[in-house]
């Protein structure tokens, strides 16, 4: 029961990412292949968290250390540099909204791992975990990861250059550290803060979501 309620709202916003590709569908080994990338990105990202542990970083800078060193910086800069190499000259990405669907499927792979790592703890684990981790950190990282996809076409501008991944990289992990730092350090007060954030994330994702779908409807010549 617990991988179910882990995947569940992963497969919920898969499938409301693909009602929004309406143009050019994406071949099935392409997603698998990114959802599979996706998920073993955690490995990685577990094996730095697990060496930083060891520094003792978290006494000396405590707010930074919880809110972008220990997650943010590492997961949003090991999605970035996949990301990068799997879509850096990919003949299947010849539409624009192709920026925003890889990326979130490579998220939701990455978020598929994490989630049952965390229902699964022996400690932090359980369905109320679970419940937790489907209504905020999984649409967390898919909001991320549209903001990574939306900055790394262009920021709307359409136009794809190396240069743009550090900007995607930055804007994500900007996100995610924010995201953190609320829950983290803003006590019994951070629901007022967290949830009009999430709210704005959502927000700003469907523009970006829209915008990238609307405007530019026509396949990269």
């Amino acid at each position: 029961m617990l991988t179910q309620l882990a995947l569940a709202p992963v497969m919920v916003l898969l499938i409301f990412l693909l009602a929004f590709d309406r143009y050019t569908k994406e071949p099935l080994w392409l997603m698998v292949l990114f959802y599979v990338y996706g998920a073993f990105s955690v490995v990685p990202v577990m094996a730095y968290c697990s060496y930083l542990a060891q520094t003792g970083l978290k006494e000396y800078m405590p707010y930074f250390y919880t809110a972008f060193l220990s997650s943010a910086i590492p997961e949003e800069f090991i999605k970035a540099v996949f990301i990068y190499f799997l879509i850096n000259k990919n003949k299947f990405i010849n539409e624009p909204f192709d920026f925003i669907v890889y990326p979130c499927i490579f998220a939701l792979g990455f978020a598929s791992a994490e989630n049952i790592v965390y229902v699964y703890h022996p400690f932090l684990g359980g369905i109320s975990t679970a419940v937790t981790r489907a209504v905020f950190s999984v649409p967390g990282h898919f909001l991320f990861a549209v903001s990574m996809g939306f900055y790394f076409a262009g920021g709307g501008c359409f136009n794809y250059c190396r240069k743009n991944i550090f900007k995607a990289f930055f804007m994500s992990m900007l996100l995610h550290g924010a995201y953190n730092f609320i829950i983290a350090f803003m006590g019994e007060m951070y629901l007022f803060v967290f949830i009009p954030f999430i709210f704005w994330l959502w927000k700003r994702g469907l523009k970006h979501m829209l915008y990238m779908q609307i405007k530019y409807s026509v396949n990269i010549s």
